[in-house]
């Protein structure tokens, strides 16, 4: 399955479930869209879903905001 030109929205980015979705849609291609609580988790996901896009040769876009 590829999500390659998708924009996926999740929300509650920085729990578990929400930041596991995450990182599966980026894997999968997907333009992320992510918001969570807590602002250094979020630059955290970001920074390793920026990582798992380059080993996945993926090229999604990630955008998010944090309601703390």
């Amino acid at each position: 399955m590829e999500f390659k030109g998708q924009t996926v929205l999740v929300t509650g980015a920085t729990g578990g479930i929400g930041s596991a979705c995450a990182e599966l849609f980026a894997s999968l291609g997907a333009d992320l869209i992510l918001f969570g609580r807590d602002s250094k988790k979020l630059k955290a996901l970001e920074k390793s879903i920026t990582v798992l896009q380059s080993k996945a040769k993926a090229k999604g876009t990630v955008q998010s905001a944090a309601f703390d």
